[in-house]
């Protein structure tokens, strides 16, 4: 982990350039926290346009297992999340959010699609899958909101 002064660069960031609070130990005081699985949902992880990356160890004031509520909290400005960009790009595009660190990133949100094995799959199955990676490429969300740039809209 990267520090300036017993904090991450990421956490600096956020004290210096946006005005959020952290606490004495360099926490931030206002995260908002989806606790999914048995992740340590306390340490944001970030890289950096670069390849460097960083941690950041939060102090979430709230939390739920559920994406949509952290989402709405941060709609509502209780506080900052980390979510991934499919679910919040049309409202930064739309300006109801806004990303705080645009030069970093958190770890990618992976799609996975949970099947038995390859034997014994089925055509139906086979096509299915086929037809999600095609429509996932180009990434959706990035083209509907270039589109919406493109014809005026923010």
């Amino acid at each position: 982990m990267n520090t300036v002064t017993g904090i991450s660069k990421v956490a600096a960031t956020l004290a210096d350039a946006q005005g959020w609070l952290l606490d004495q130990e360099g926490q931030v005081r206002i995260a908002l926290v989806v606790k999914e699985n048995n992740e340590d949902f306390s340490l944001w992880r970030f890289t950096a346009i670069d390849g460097e990356s960083a941690t950041v160890r939060i102090a979430p004031t709230m939390s739920s297992n559920d994406g949509a509520v952290v989402r709405d909290w941060a709609l509502a400005g209780m506080g900052i999340a980390v979510r991934s960009e499919w679910n919040v790009a049309e409202d930064i595009a739309q300006g109801r959010l806004c990303a705080i660190l645009p030069n970093w990133e958190a770890p990618a949100a992976d799609v996975v699609a949970l099947f038995g094995s390859r034997h014994g799959r089925s055509a139906r199955t086979t096509a299915f899958l086929a037809s999600l990676r095609q429509a996932l490429q180009p990434v959706p969300w990035r083209s509907r909101i270039a589109r919406g740039k493109a014809n005026g809209k923010s």
